[in-house]
């Protein structure tokens, strides 16, 4: 069985963003020493060196409209980058201009709303204008990522497929979410996920995995299984997509442990449902993404 290193991958889920541009940028903050360093392409190829590298998604971690721009013209230049999702709230004044013109861009693939940047998912879902503009988005083509998940923002998510399952809905960072038991019992999670599993055009990035224990990267692959075989069970080969978060991910680890953790527990499934996890399903998910080639080796996409 060939090694899962060799598989190419396509990362679903990454952030792009210059600290020294011109008025810097709203996140991550000065305070952070850890982020708060330019996150390019290149530094990514050079952290992400023998994990298969071979195409990123990149998702945008401003809440300004106008960086949606500078992000596409930023990863145009890159063939490392075959998708972006912008960050758009839906419903807001203009966003149907906005959306218009995003769409234009070959590269967009979708959007990013959720409970990020003091919004409320389950508040907006609510809202008409709010829905017609998710209909508008599945009409066009393009995907939901939803973050960061707690309870109601995936009970929102459940109402939302339903009303609207035609369009393509990616949960962000959903290993990462440890319900409280103010949140209710592990049954009654159980059957949230299991309703979300249930819906045909719900994602999960597999992100936010790897945990710190003693003040270290916990990188012991046997803590890892059992999380990561609910979400097998429930999801199936399907509908789980690689995602590092990175450079976020920085704060759990570095990017080769992020990889690791997940790509130790893919060893013992087939070559073709380690394919999907580690790019096929991001090609289903996002259907807009450029054309990503299996067979390029990391980082040389045509």
């Amino acid at each position: 069985m060939a090694p899962a290193a060799r598989i190419p991958v396509l990362d679903a889920h990454i952030h792009l963003f210059e600290v020294e541009r011109t008025g810097g940028v709203p996140w991550p903050p000065a305070s952070d020493g850890i982020l708060y360093r330019s996150a390019t392409t290149t530094r990514l190829r050079s952290l992400a060196r023998g994990t298969g590298l071979a195409g990123a998604i990149a998702v945008e971690c401003s809440p300004l409209p106008e960086d949606n721009e500078w992000l596409l013209e930023t990863a145009s230049r890159d063939p490392l980058i075959v998708g972006v999702v912008a960050n758009l709230e839906p419903g807001a004044p203009g966003f149907g201009n906005r959306i218009e013109g995003l769409a234009a861009h070959p590269l967009l693939v979708g959007i990013r709303s959720g409970n990020l940047w003091g919004r409320d998912f389950s508040r907006m879902i609510s809202d008409c204008k709010a829905l017609a503009s998710l209909k508008d988005l599945a009409h066009r083509g393009l995907t939901l990522d939803v973050a960061n998940p707690d309870t109601p923002l995936l009970q929102g998510v459940a109402r939302l497929s339903k009303g609207i399952p035609e369009l393509r809905i990616v949960i962000d960072h959903l290993p990462g979410f440890d319900p409280p038991s103010a949140d209710g019992p592990a049954a009654s999670h159980r059957a949230l996920l299991a309703e979300l599993a249930s819906r045909p055009s719900v994602y999960v990035k597999v992100s936010a995995v790897l945990r710190r224990r003693a003040g270290a990267p916990e990188e012991d692959p046997s803590e890892y299984a059992p999380r990561l075989s609910d979400f097998w069970d429930l999801f199936g080969a399907d509908r789980l997509l690689y995602a590092s978060d990175w450079p976020n991910s920085d704060h759990r680890g570095p990017y080769g442990s992020v990889f690791s953790v997940v790509n130790a527990y893919l060893e013992g499934r087939c070559v073709e449902d380690r394919e999907k996890f580690f790019h096929g399903n991001a090609r289903a998910a996002y259907p807009r993404a450029r054309g990503f080639q299996p067979g390029a080796r990391a980082g040389e996409q045509a």
